[in-house]
């Protein structure tokens, strides 16, 4: 992973998701727990087999890797990692945990997760390991409110963020109906969904 020598408590920030494909509602949300949080190095990680959506055809895993480097290109704090294309089989944040503490020891590591996760986080991989291991970061947003007591232990931060209108699904749909979707994408993004003929979009 290509990240500069850099004092060991300066923390890692975990942001990981399908992002199939990454869209501004991501940007959008990063910004705001930017306001409210140390993330230190934000270490942005497309999932390569993410178990729950095994139901589904994601884009191939090099182009959502590709779509999140362009989305983050300009942002000297973030990294966008293979990490998780890299490795076979079903993708679980515990082994992408693991692996991180391996390589960079007693560094503090954080996790952003949105509010709606907090609900079914007792059914992730390998779950109380995960919450010993990590500092949560949970994203309440209006329409997904969430509790300080609601949370399963102290190991929580939890941040109050307003969302931008906008889904993964929102945007394939839009584009397979052909409708032009440069409002809802940084537009490296759109200009690469177009150029590789994603979700319908024809090349441009």
């Amino acid at each position: 992973m290509p990240l500069a020598p850099e004092v060991s408590e300066t923390p890692l920030t975990i942001f990981g998701g399908t992002f199939d494909p990454i869209h501004l509602g991501h940007l959008h949300a990063i910004a705001q727990i930017r306001r409210q949080v140390d993330l230190g190095r934000l270490l942005v990680i497309p999932a390569g087999a993410p178990w729950q959506k095994s139901d589904r055809e994601l884009a191939p895993a090099i182009d959502r890797l590709e779509m999140c480097r362009l989305a983050f290109a300009q942002d000297p704090s973030a990294i966008v990692s293979d990490l998780e294309i890299r490795r076979e089989g079903p993708t679980f944040t515990i082994d992408t945990v693991t692996e991180l503490k391996q390589e960079f020891g007693a560094r503090p590591l954080n996790l952003i997760i949105g509010a709606d996760s907090v609900r079914t986080l007792h059914t992730w991989h390998r779950y109380e390991e995960l919450i010993e291991a990590v500092h949560i970061i949970v994203c309440a947003r209006p329409e997904y409110p969430v509790l300080a007591d609601q949370l399963p232990t102290t190991n929580f931060t939890l941040v109050e963020i307003s969302a931008l209108p906008i889904s993964s699904s929102m945007v394939r749909e839009r584009i397979s109906q052909g409708v032009d979707a440069a409002d809802l994408l940084p537009s490296e993004v759109w200009g690469y969904i177009r150029g590789h003929g994603l979700y319908g979009a024809s090349p441009s």
